[in-house]
């Protein structure tokens, strides 16, 4: 109990004196940014959760890309569940000159099995619960569609070849999904309509799902007999909770994560810094307190509560503003987000407070601890100091600290060493970045007050060096997504040729080939090169079985387990490149030949001269693989993961695919082409584009949005810096006053000090989003990279200027105090 009370007082001293400040700003900006990510996800992963029920709109779900049979749904109901089908497939609505790509969404009678479907008279109008699917002769559009083709409830649109009234406008459907997953908005229509639309053909791109629900012991019967024994068809159940939205989530949060976990490493600098000054000033304290009979284990002891308590008390300020920040996450990506998030749990305020032990005791008990073993005999002799701390114990808990906090943000081993890797070899750039920087700045020459600032810099190198580093990792990523993906994108869209299709038509049936080419002739418009394809299923690779095969990784068993689009041609497609094998001649053409892109074969562990089997529509087809391809995907040509030769498959019916180029002010004749053949789909890529680029900057906002505190661990650096020199700077401004020296040229020397501190680390930050950015564009993406002034301008513009005033603010109460008093002090 004395040892209690002794910390709590000695805490309460050092907080009213300010001897914590700066240690509780860093710990308390580190876990605000880590809390605030870890309420914003645990809120979205509860949101799905308490939906998954209803997210499948039934407690089973069985997904084809082919009817699936009836015995199936027989089957369920014989065991006393209820059924209901689903079919969905896309098209384009048409009004005026407008068009929408949409996802028709067909079902039956019970349609939801679980949760309800909401409905309002108008787009956004209220809404209420629907108790029958939608009427003959009638559907229900998402507001979107409403608004995007000018339309309102009572209104009537075509759908293929039928024409149906919109009866209302949806508000909720329990298996729509959300902006993770949905793209394209639903139309909902019972699925006997679907014959009269004329949109469903043999070779369509249709999923079709059987849902099923029912008393727990009947679905977890017919899931035991289902599960694993039907080939080509997918089980889910509510434990599933639409996994495509789970790992969105999972992939959001390690992202975000990411970016709290740099501000969290960047805290645990200024962590550092105002612990070893609390230690230097501590000194005589622990000295007296071992005069006093305290013994090591004691002092030590005090000094880990006093820890305690800091911990305590910051963590808990800290996670209060991460509480406040996750609303602004969640408003920068409302878009993607489901409608209504339920409250955040506790459970992230508990982590974060862990998390600030975990770098209280990593990175501010080791200099700390040394305080045990002060001699006593310091309160006679005040050049007695405690014996350093082993380097290995500094920097080995650090060095574990870093670990366990990167490990406990990003959840894999692998990927932990590989940031820690990444941090520090940038680290290491740019810290040789800044001794580089501190030798030109040597050199300068300028007035009194500048000359005094420029040369501070050195005679204060390490802190320099660390505050530099510090800002350049803030400028850097803050660069990258604000400017450097811009640029990036900008790159990627010039380097496609001006006429690189925007227009993508499929469901083209074999009768109507002519027609489609004709129609684009006549308005102008290259004739476009039409691709031929059917839908198959891979069924054996080399004789063994497909479901018999390991893959060394799940996108080989996705890929081997998914429907494939196989086409045929007796020539190499123009955005495609042979690696391996060769192409086939004429005569080699009536052979069953197959021609694989390169990383498909590499998922499947194929290679030249592999026997695939196929299962097309019910039919044995064999080839043997005779090369391997390169695809160039962004040439926006269609392109296929199998391409056959046409001795293969000639003689199978299947559907057509082509790509056209429209400028904007031809996109009105694609009216008249649905209007003309109502049963094709059209994809238009720029509206597409837009979406996805929608979905990319909300996202890269919202990581933005966390990067802010990246900076603020920054500026508490820079003040942890200025602290742990205080004294010194006391000293040395106060000598200078007394030689005469004016306040105004110490203010200016303060400014010039900053203002090269600024300006320096927003110059390695620049040069850094530049690097990275060059490396992106070259090496991984193939593009173009032209360098963007905007990042260098933007970088030393906002580094010189936030580092200035942080600095100057810092020092204000170090200028102003009279010299007599810390000459007198000193």
């Amino acid at each position: 109990m004395t040892l209690l009370r002794l910390s709590t007082r000695q805490f309460r001293r050092g907080w009213k004196s300010g001897e914590y400040t700066v240690m509780a700003a860093a710990l308390a900006l580190a876990l605000a940014a880590v809390s605030a990510v870890g309420f914003f996800t645990a809120r979205v992963r509860t949101a799905v959760v308490e939906q998954s029920g209803e997210s499948l709109a039934a407690d089973l779900v069985l997904n084809g890309g082919e009817p699936l049979p009836a015995t199936l749904g027989a089957e369920a109901r014989d065991a006393g569940a209820s059924t209901a089908a689903v079919m969905d497939f896309p098209t384009v609505l048409v009004n005026g000159s407008g068009t929408q790509l949409v996802e028709v969404h067909a079902v039956t009678a019970g349609y939801p099995l679980r949760g309800h479907a909401r409905i309002a008279s108008q787009a956004f109008g209220p809404s209420h619960v629907a108790d029958a699917i939608p009427a003959r002769g009638t559907l229900w559009a998402e507001p979107r569609i409403l608004g995007a083709l000018g339309l309102k409830v009572g209104d009537s649109v075509s759908v293929g070849d039928a024409r149906l009234r919109i009866a209302a406008a949806t508000a909720y459907l329990p298996d729509g999904g959300f902006g993770f997953a949905a793209l394209a908005p639903k139309i909902v229509i019972d699925q006997a309509e679907v014959p009269a639309t004329g949109l469903v053909t043999p070779n369509s791109r249709v999923s079709y799902k059987l849902l099923v629900a029912g008393a727990p012991d009947v679905t977890a019967a017919l899931e035991n007999r289902w599960r694993d024994h039907l080939p080509g068809v997918r089980l889910e159940d509510a434990s599933d909770g639409r996994p495509e939205i789970v790992n969105a989530i999972e992939r959001s949060q390690r992202f975000l994560a990411l970016a709290a976990l740099v501000s969290a490493l960047i805290s645990a600098v200024a962590v550092v810094l105002a612990a070893r000054r609390y230690a230097t000033r501590y000194t005589d304290a622990a000295a007296v307190l071992k005069c006093l009979g305290l013994t090591r284990r004691r002092v030590q002891a005090v000094l880990l509560l006093e820890l305690l308590w800091l911990g305590l008390a910051a963590g808990i300020a800290g996670v209060i503003v991460g509480y406040g920040a996750q609303y602004g996450l969640v408003a920068v990506l409302k878009d993607l987000l489901p409608s209504q998030l339920p409250p955040a749990p506790f459970t992230p305020a508990v982590a974060a407070l862990g998390l600030g032990l975990v770098l209280l005791l990593g990175f501010a008990l080791p200099p700390l601890m040394r305080l045990g073993d002060t001699p006593p005999a310091r309160v006679l002799r005040r050049d007695l100091e405690p014996p350093k701390a082993a380097g290995f114990v500094v920097y080995g808990a650090a060095i574990a600290a870093s670990f366990g906090v990167t490990l406990w943000q990003v959840r894999t081993v692998e990927l932990a060493v590989s940031v820690l890797v990444g941090l520090a070899l940038t680290v290491l750039i740019l810290g040789l970045g800044a001794l580089l920087m501190l030798w030109l700045l040597k050199g300068l020459r300028g007035g009194g007050g500048w000359r005094y600032g420029l040369a501070n810099l050195n005679r204060h190198k390490r802190d320099a060096v660390v505050q530099m580093v510090a800002f350049g990792i803030g400028l850097m990523v803050l660069l990258l997504l604000a400017l450097v993906r811009t640029d990036l994108l900008h790159s990627w869209r010039t380097s496609l040729p001006d006429d690189a299709p925007n227009e993508f038509i499929i469901n083209i049936q074999p009768e109507q080939r002519d027609t489609v080419v004709k129609f684009f002739t006549d308005h102008g418009v290259k004739a476009p090169i039409l691709y031929p394809f059917v839908r198959a299923r891979l069924s054996a690779v080399g004789g063994k079985p497909v479901a018999s095969l390991h893959f060394q990784s799940e996108d080989g068993r996705r890929m081997a387990d998914r429907e494939q689009n196989l086409s045929w041609s007796y020539d190499l497609p123009a955005a495609n490149t042979l690696v391996s094998g060769q192409w086939w001649d004429k005569d080699e053409a009536r052979k069953p030949l197959a021609s694989l892109e390169e990383g498909f074969a590499t998922n499947l562990g194929v290679k030249v001269g592999d026997v695939l089997d196929f299962d097309v529509g019910g039919t044995a087809v064999n080839v043997t693989v005779a090369n391997l391809r390169k695809v160039r995907w962004d040439s926006f040509q269609p392109n296929f993961f199998v391409d056959l030769s046409p001795g293969a498959l000639e003689d199978h019916p299947g559907t057509w695919i082509t790509s056209v180029y429209l400028p904007p002010a031809q996109s009105p004749i694609l009216a008249d082409l649905v209007r003309q053949i109502p049963s094709l789909t059209l994809f238009d890529v720029d509206s597409i584009m837009q979406q996805v680029r929608q979905l990319m900057d909300e996202a890269s906002l919202a990581v933005e949005y966390v990067f802010l505190f990246t900076l603020g661990a920054g500026v508490v650096v820079l003040l942890a810096a200025v602290q742990s020199t205080r004294d010194e700077r006391r000293f040395e401004a106060a000598v200078l006053r007394a030689i005469g020296a004016s306040r105004q040229r110490l203010r200016s020397a303060a400014i010039a000090e900053y203002a090269a501190l600024g300006f320096a680390a927003g110059l390695l930050g620049a040069l850094a989003a530049t690097l990275v950015a060059w490396a992106l564009a070259v090496r991984i993406f193939n593009l173009p990279y032209s360098m963007d002034w905007r990042v260098w301008i933007a970088g030393i513009f906002v580094g010189t200027a936030i580092v200035a005033f942080s600095g100057w603010m810092a020092t204000r109460k170090v200028l102003n105090a009279p010299p007599i008093e810390t000459l007198r002090e000193s």
